[in-house]
């Protein structure tokens, strides 16, 4: 088991991957791996999810997550519980996660619907790790969703404020109106609004 506490900022893309790719790159940036990634999220059968606000909801939410190497033969598979305090103004202030490798998704998916909680939504999407110096990047390509830029605090860059100027500088085509999208909220809303669930 492991438990991490950096804090990051996400911000979306205002272009396809391929323009954000070529802008990376003519800012010195070197793509070093890819990951297919695929996130089951599990709550408790108690929730009910179009009573309760998605960061309500979210906060109970048990983490299944598969990473399986592209570019490299790393290959991974965890229980996760991430915890974040978030701010009146929707600013990520501190988060943690504690996770825990598990062999078989399914096996530990089993586990939580026998134990009271559900599936609430699946989430596939593609990392592609930039990095330039100290500088690293997570782009993630959601499946029929956006591209966002990760970007986590690190020993040098200890403040979310360093990163925010970080990005700013880069001149990307991004969105700077919000430096914390929550792909997570986002997507348990378009299953609220198909009212599925």
């Amino acid at each position: 088991m492991s438990i991490s506490e950096n804090n990051e900022i996400t911000v979306r893309a205002k272009c396809t991957y391929e323009q954000l790719d070529r802008e990376l790159r003519n800012n010195g940036f070197e793509k070093i791996n890819e990951y297919n990634f695929s996130d089951i999220f599990l709550i408790p059968n108690t929730i009910n999810i179009y009573k309760e606000t998605n960061r309500r909801v979210l906060e109970k939410a048990i983490l299944l997550r598969e990473a399986t190497g592209i570019t490299t033969n790393k290959n991974s598979k965890k229980i996760t519980f991430k915890k974040k305090i978030i701010n009146d103004n929707g600013e990520i202030i501190k988060q943690s996660a504690i996770k825990c490798n598990i062999d078989n998704i399914e096996d530990a998916k089993q586990i939580f619907l026998a134990i009271g909680y559900k599936e609430l939504m699946k989430i596939k999407e593609i990392h592609i790790i930039y990095q330039k110096s100290d500088i690293k990047f997570i782009v993630k390509r959601i499946l029929n969703g956006s591209v966002l830029i990760e970007f986590e605090t690190n020993p040098k860059y200890a403040k979310v404020e360093q990163l925010i100027d970080i990005m700013k500088n880069l001149n990307l085509s991004v969105d700077l109106s919000n430096f914390f999208v929550k792909k997570a909220e986002e997507e348990l809303q378009k299953i609220k609004d198909k009212g599925e669930k």
